[in-house]
């Protein structure tokens, strides 16, 4: 609201980004830049977190939807884990060939999702979270993909297709 408020969160955001680590997951900017973030908080949580990647082909996305896409889903199951006493994992794979991006990942869960008329819904109490879920589905709709999610064995997974 002032400039001062500005400046602070700047400073704020540049404090946080020079500790974060360099490191290089993917060569896409997006991709590497949530990446880094989530696999940040996820090792502050004790989450093993397993990426399996394939990319033959550039991804043709906005890198506005494919940061959505991925900083909801990882928010999600790093969310979910944090539910879990005990060994907590993330099993991430993003392949990429033939105009086709498939991303598919899976976390443990404590067992509880709230699904309602066969729709998984947020557990969570604020009004502004739970639109994560929207956000994925209506980028997947937009590049005429297809999502299906799922929850076995207290294990929850996401795969999505997106043609582009």
């Amino acid at each position: 609201s002032t400039k001062e408020d500005v400046i602070s969160y700047i400073n704020e955001i540049d404090d946080s980004i020079t500790t974060l680590h360099k490191n290089v997951y993917i060569d896409n900017v997006g991709i590497n830049s949530i990446l880094i973030s989530k696999m940040k908080i996820a090792n502050e949580k004790n989450i093993k977190v397993n990426l399996d990647f394939k990319i033959n082909a550039e991804i043709k996305m906005s890198n506005v939807d494919i940061c959505i896409i991925l900083g909801n889903l990882l928010d999600n199951s790093i969310e979910a884990c944090s539910f879990i006493e005990g060994d907590k994992f993330i099993d991430l794979k993003i392949v990429s060939e033939d105009s086709r991006l498939a991303i598919k990942i899976s976390n443990n869960t404590n067992g509880y999702v709230n699904k309602v008329n066969g729709k998984f819904l947020t557990i969570k109490k604020n009004s502004m979270n739970g639109i994560g879920l929207i956000q994925i589905d209506n980028i997947v709709k937009k590049y005429g993909g297809y999502i299906n999610r799922k929850h076995e064995n207290k294990i929850f997974t996401t795969y999505m297709m997106i043609q582009y």
